[in-house]
């Protein structure tokens, strides 16, 4: 399975390819929302995992513009914002698994579980 991962963090996306990988998923990783909708293009993802704290975007806009693109894909959001915070920039119906940082390697496959794609 494909995964996209949203993160402009260097250190974060590292750690957290390997955990994908690890976790059998084909990772393609990107630093904003534009390389990401890029990827999406070329490639739609069964899953995306979404930093909200974008250079180019807010995560919220980029998490719609991917479930527009790519609806049977599933997404994970991590983010240091607190919930009510998330709410404000993501509509609860794109059915996205929150998830805050600093996350794990469990943590991550807890919300890909939530998902049903591992």
């Amino acid at each position: 399975m494909r995964a996209l991962l949203v993160e402009d963090e260097a250190l974060v996306a590292i750690v957290a390819e390997e955990a994908l990988t690890a976790l059998g998923f084909q990772v393609e990783v990107t630093a904003s929302a534009a390389e990401a909708m890029a990827a999406v293009r070329r490639r739609q993802p069964h899953l995306a995992v979404v930093d909200l704290g974008l250079p180019d975007t807010d995560g919220g806009t980029l998490v719609a513009s991917i479930k527009a693109a790519a609806p049977e894909a599933g997404i994970v959001i991590a983010t240091g914002y607190e919930a009510g915070a998330i709410l404000e920039k993501v509509s609860p119906a794109l059915g996205a698994v929150i998830m805050t940082k600093p996350y794990s390697d469990a943590d991550l496959a807890t919300a890909i579980r939530r998902l049903g794609l591992i």
